[in-house]
């Protein structure tokens, strides 16, 4: 079972209107973990075979390109059929995208192989690594390289649903896939982090057009504690 993550609400200041005078409540970030997208066999399966099929394909004729359209692999092309075919499925869209990113992140690791590595080392220092942040914290954030966005075309139920952006960001926690979900302004405080990154909150937040230190540094704390994000 998943459960979607508005991680920025309506807390975050508008674009062009005047900053309160008292700061918005902040929102329990750490009662907000990303979801685990579900899996199946049916799906994942078949993009399995095309994976290993690639392999053999690649082991046997190093030099060659095989050609594709688009220039996709047989694993893209099998997702691609499969999310033409799987409408039966009443939540084959989480899958399908599930499995895309899979794909993608495996991809992003292939190009990201030492950022990925350090990051890694970075993960599993922090357990002796106090979290300093606020103003006069010093510890310097990184952003998981093991992520992508991807599009995420579903039908929105409720006005809850409808304020999230049509995109999911997903990443490795562990070997584990987990996602996320939020507001366009949430995307774009992942994306000024993955811009500014190494930086303290203090540093983000005089850089950020959004939101101040006291939200960052909650914000931070979140993404810390569900793996996206690492410190030193």
């Amino acid at each position: 079972m998943s459960s979607f993550v508005p991680a920025l609400e309506a807390w975050v200041p508008q674009l062009g209107s005047a900053v309160p005078t008292d700061r918005p409540e902040l929102p329990p970030f750490a009662a907000l973990p990303a979801f685990e997208p579900r899996r199946s066999l049916l799906v994942s399966w078949p993009v399995r075979v095309a994976q290993a099929a690639e392999r053999v394909v690649a082991r046997a004729l190093p030099a060659r390109q095989v050609a594709s359209p688009g220039g996709r692999g047989l694993a893209e092309i099998t997702l691609a059929g499969l999310d033409r075919c799987c409408w039966l499925i009443p939540y084959h869209q989480e899958v399908v995208v599930a499995e895309r990113a899979r794909l993608r992140i495996r991809q992003a690791i292939e190009q990201r192989a030492e950022r990925h590595r350090r990051f890694l080392e970075l993960k599993r220092a922090m357990v002796d690594r106090p979290l300093s942040l606020g103003d006069d914290g010093t510890s310097q954030l990184h952003l998981n390289p093991a992520n992508c966005w991807l599009r995420w075309a579903t039908d929105l139920g409720s006005a809850e649903d409808a304020a999230l952006s049509g995109s999911a960001l997903f990443f490795l926690s562990g070997s584990d896939l987990r996602g996320i979900r939020m507001r366009l302004e949430g995307q774009v405080l992942i994306n000024e982090l993955a811009d500014y990154e190494p930086c303290t909150v203090a540093q983000w937040a005089r850089l950020s057009a959004l939101v101040d230190t006291p939200q960052l540094t909650q914000l931070a704390r979140h993404l810390v504690s569900i793996g996206l994000v690492a410190h030193t």
